[in-house]
């Protein structure tokens, strides 16, 4: 299992980056939150990383600090809540916003 990547970021999209550790190139899906904090290619990178192993295949996703993981495996072991609903919904809430929420039962009515 990897858990986290330390390299250069050799690339960034809206919704994964690509680091290169000593030439071996880890895409990671990303939040905006993420996202925005990254610098740019070139830069160096530090990420927490969540393994997520499927019969098919294996997906690398990526937080800029440890709440954010956190919060995205407390997402991801709700029943119908998968890690691309979970990063989605990390994306438009900030890791301690959206823990806040779920706390205290802020739902939209």
């Amino acid at each position: 299992m990897i858990a986290g990547l330390k390299g250069t970021l050799f690339a960034k999209t809206t919704d994964h980056v690509v680091v290169d550790v000593h030439g071996v190139r880890y895409a990671c899906a990303v939040s905006l939150s993420t996202l925005a904090e990254l610098g740019q290619p070139g830069e160096d990178v530090e990420l927490f990383v969540h393994t997520h192993v499927r019969e098919d295949m294996i997906a690398l996703y990526g937080f800029a600090n440890e709440e954010e993981k956190r919060v995205f495996l407390a997402l991801n072991s709700v029943s119908g809540i998968g890690p691309k609903l979970a990063l989605a919904m990390l994306s438009g809430l900030p890791a301690r916003a959206l823990a806040q929420a779920v706390v205290n039962s802020d739902l939209p009515r």
